[in-house]
């Protein structure tokens, strides 16, 4: 994909927006994918992570004299939800499948609309 676009932008076939808004998509998605694997394989860090996050927000939001917009369970609440979405796709791993794949016939259909319009078909 980096490839793919890097050749694109340098073609001036991309904008520089593209670029960015396509990196920022890519770091959210492996980010949450990141999340979920680590509540799957060592939620004791998952938990630790997102302590030292609300801990950050909150060391922030004392500077700015404002009140935390987390709870004070924000990231046991937050841990454990990623846990019990791990939990629930690895004993049930068709239900992901069944998703992704609905999805991607959505995005399929969403692809071919501007095509049967063009060519009437």
């Amino acid at each position: 994909m980096f490839l793919g676009m890097a050749y694109l932008f340098h073609r001036q076939g991309l904008s520089s927006n593209e670029i960015v808004g396509a990196g920022a998509l890519l770091l959210a998605i492996s980010g949450l994918s990141s999340v979920l694997l680590q509540g799957l394989w060592r939620p004791g860090l998952l938990r630790m992570l997102l302590e030292a996050v609300q801990s950050c927000i909150e060391g922030l939001d004392v500077m700015l004299k404002k009140q935390s917009p987390l709870g004070k369970d924000w990231a046991a609440t937050n841990s454990e939800g990623f846990m019990n979405a791990t939990r629930a796709i690895e004993a049930r791993p068709s239900g992901l499948v069944h998703t992704v794949s609905l999805a991607m016939l959505a995005h399929l259909i969403n692809i071919s609309q501007p095509l049967l319009c063009i060519f009437g078909l």
